[in-house]
C-alpha cells in the first residue's frame, strides 16, 4: 500500500507495480475497494487533498483524494457550487470520473462533461495532462470511464453560480400514500 502525498507518488507506484507484474488499485476517500486487491499495489490518495478555486474563470483544480466538502466550502464564498453528489464524504474525483450525476444535474448535466481537463498517470508511468486538446480520447475515457484508464491524480472542472440551494425529503406514513400522490398531482397541475 503506498499512501501518496503527491502526483510524483503515484507515478512512483504505477512505475513498481509495472516493474514487479502487479496489478494497480486506487483508494481516495475512504469507500472500500470494490474487488480483492491481493498482490497488487494498491494507492491511497486520501492525503492528496488541494483544492484552488479561481472565480474569476469559475472553476476549481482538485486533487485525487479531495472530497466535495472541501471543494464546496471553498467555492461557496465565491457564490459558486460544483457539480457534486448528495454526500460532502465523497471523493471529487472518483465521483466525477464516474459519471457524477447529482443534485444539480437536472439543470446543469452530468459532472464529467464539465471537466475541463485532467492530469492522469498512465499503465506506462507517465504523468499526462490531458483534455479536449491533448489526448482527446484518453480525456474521453476517463470522463464517466473511470477504471482501467489511468489514475487521474487532478482534475479542473467547473464551478457554477448557485446562491442558494434548496432541497430535502418529505416523507409520509404508508397510509397516506393515496392522499399525497392525489395531493401532488393536483399541485403540479399549477407549477
Amino acid at each position: 500500500m503506498v499512501g501518496a502525498a503527491g502526483e510524483h507518488d503515484v507515478v512512483a507506484a504505477v512505475r513498481m507495480a509495472v516493474a514487479q507484474g502487479r496489478p494497480v488499485g486506487v483508494m481516495a476517500s475512504g469507500h472500500s475497494p470494490s474487488v480483492a486487491a491481493d498482490g497488487a499495489v494498491l494507492i491511497n490518495t486520501g492525503r492528496m487533498n488541494g483544492v484552488e478555486v479561481n472565480p474569476r474563470t469559475r472553476s476549481a483544480w482538485v486533487e485525487a483524494g479531495t472530497r466535495w466538502r472541501q471543494v464546496v466550502e471553498r467555492a461557496g464564498p465565491h457564490g459558486l457550487a460544483p457539480l457534486n453528489g448528495s454526500s460532502p464524504n465523497v471523493g471529487a474525483v472518483g465521483y466525477t470520473t464516474g459519471g457524477g450525476a447529482g443534485l444539480l444535474g437536472r439543470r446543469f448535466g452530468f459532472a464529467a462533461d464539465h471537466v475541463r481537463r485532467l492530469r492522469v498517470v498512465t499503465a506506462d508511468g507517465r504523468l499526462r495532462e490531458v483534455g479536449p486538446g491533448s489526448d482527446p480520447d484518453l480525456f474521453w475515457a476517463v470522463r464517466g470511464g473511470k477504471d482501467n484508464f489511468g489514475v487521474a491524480v487532478g482534475m479542473e472542472i467547473e464551478l457554477f453560480p448557485v446562491s442558494r440551494l434548496y432541497g430535502g425529503g418529505l416523507y409520509f406514513p404508508v397510509d397516506a400514500t393515496g392522499d399525497v400522490l392525489h395531493a401532488y398531482a393536483e399541485w403540479s397541475r399549477s407549477l
